[in-house]
């Protein structure tokens, strides 16, 4: 297995253990049949997951450091955790869960901030800057002109060596 898709598996043990618990606690209060919780497991799971898989494709096609790997998988728990934390904190008056809906915008927008981050730093370290070019030095200057003397001067009768 790449090192690559364990981290990508490991990663998604944060939205499962999640799916796991909303799946339980849906099944206590309300007592529906067994396809009802496999269906909030399987639901579950594929909405809460879905910025990990997101961010486990654009590791596939693009193969960032490990490290950029990491920080995705990262950033995409803390906005499940985040938005986690406001559904028992802060309530609608309507009762509905509407924090949910900033779940998936806030992920892709943690991801594309991390991508766009990564793609600079990596296309710019590519691209040549002109102001770090090395500059001649004096030695650099002087051995240039030693190579100019010998190539024009060297072994020419001292009458000769004014010209060319």
């Amino acid at each position: 297995m790449r090192r690559s898709t364990i981290i990508a598996v490991g990663h998604l043990t944060a939205p499962a253990v999640f799916s796991v618990g909303a799946a339980f606690l849906l099944a206590n209060s309300s007592h529906d049949g067994l396809g009802d919780i496999a269906a909030l497991l399987l639901g579950g799971f594929l909405f809460y997951s879905a910025p990990h898989l997101a961010w486990a494709a654009f590791c596939s096609v693009f193969k960032p450091a490990i490290r950029v790997q990491h920080t995705g998988f990262i950033l995409c728990s803390c906005a499940l955790a985040l938005v986690c934390v406001l559904s028992f904190t802060v309530r609608d008056a309507s009762g509905l869960p509407y924090q949910w809906l900033a779940y998936w915008p806030l992920a892709m927008a943690l991801l594309f901030a991390l991508s766009l981050g990564w793609f600079l730093a990596k296309f710019h370290a590519l691209m040549p800057n002109p102001s770090l070019s090395p500059r001649p030095t004096t030695a650099g200057r002087l051995a240039r002109a030693a190579r100019w003397f010998m190539l024009h001067h060297a072994g020419k009768p001292s009458h000769l060596r004014g010209r060319g």
